[in-house]
């Protein structure tokens, strides 16, 4: 069976009184997997857990044998509909089963993946949430005084600059920065280590914070102590602390209000504009895939939409029949590139 020693305590307990393993434990085997192995963040494990109990909660409640065949998957799934959940949730569910089921086959628990003949729910195709550039530069032109003041414009100038997510900006330590090379080492998912860029605002904004940062931990006398020290978080809060990811959201979102851009803006809205705003200056979708650290290509094809954009403009000017497919003035294409 691969993972487990038979005839064990624990083996015993796990099993159901066919003799077989129980979906619940197989589940725990495989969450466990993630964290301790695979070292993915709890936030990305408590969303593969969510996925993964649901369905092993449903097998208990059915008394189902496991593996599941088919036809138990297609129950589950028309499950999930009668619970409220659309298609884009239906999938991202049986997305984490096919990793759990992959798992299970390398781990010689199962022998075939039970979804492999099963296909997501059709579902539209949605775009990212990005600003405009001129929305962008908005967020970052407000008045900006004092260590909170000046750290929040950092902040802003950081994750639109480098692309980052909210978790890396939150784990970045001192010793990550090379202020002379303009870059920063960050940790991303399932601890990829990998290098962002800083462009000349945002080395200012840092230029600006860093002596500031500086005096807020001498005058809450922790200096020279583990705050001021290779390993000390470069973002902190007015006690001297780590700042959490919550509270970059919060910096975030009261930018946005006050720059009264009218919509919910969070830090992964900039992850989405570095992103667009590349390929719409002319980024190869693998540079930007590196920049933003995505293990697959598919995740960043999302962004295509622009490069479309761009090349249909191209196309229109530089073919003898292309204006003959120029979008009407003001129309949402002409907008996107601007």
């Amino acid at each position: 069976m691969g993972i487990f020693t038979p005839g064990t305590a624990r083996g015993a307990a796990a099993m159901n009184r066919g003799g077989e393993y129980s979906a619940a434990f197989l589940a725990d085997e495989y969450l466990d997997y993630l964290a301790g192995i695979r070292r993915l963040s709890a936030r990305t494990v408590e969303a593969y857990s969510r996925d993964v109990r649901l369905y092993a909660e449903y097998s208990q409640v059915q008394d189902l044998s496991f593996p599941p065949d088919r036809r138990v998957l297609r129950g589950f799934i028309g499950f999930l509909n009668r619970k409220g959940l659309g298609a884009r949730s239906i999938n991202r569910v049986l997305s984490s089963l096919r990793g759990w089921f992959r798992y299970l086959q390398k781990r010689k628990v199962i022998d075939t993946d039970p979804l492999s003949e099963i296909e997501g729910l059709k579902t539209n195709r949605r775009l990212p949430d990005f600003l405009f550039v001129q929305e962008m530069d908005r967020m970052l032109s407000l008045e900006e005084d004092g260590f909170a003041g000046s750290r929040d414009r950092f902040i802003l100038e950081l994750l639109y600059s480098t692309g980052c997510r909210v978790s890396e900006a939150a784990g970045i330590r001192m010793r990550d920065l090379r202020r002379a090379e303009g870059r920063i080492r960050v940790l991303g998912k399932g601890d990829k280590e990998r290098y962002v860029y800083l462009g000349g605002p945002a080395l200012d904004a840092l230029a600006v914070y860093l002596p500031l940062r500086q005096e807020l931990l001498r005058r809450k006398g922790k200096i020279p102590t583990e705050r001021d020290r290779p390993e000390g978080p470069l973002l902190i809060n007015r006690n001297g602390g780590a700042l959490s990811d919550r509270s970059i959201r919060t910096v975030v979102a009261e930018a946005a209000r006050r720059a009264e851009l009218g919509k919910k803006i969070s830090p992964h809205t900039l992850r989405h504009s570095f992103a667009t705003h590349l390929m719409d200056k002319g980024a190869g979708i693998r540079t930007v895939q590196e920049l933003l650290g995505h293990s697959s290509l598919r995740a960043t094809q999302v962004y295509t939409h622009v490069e479309l954009d761009r090349l249909r403009g191209v196309h229109a000017r530089a073919h003898p029949h292309g204006s003959k497919n120029i979008p009407e003035k003001g129309s949402d294409t002409k907008d996107v590139n601007k």
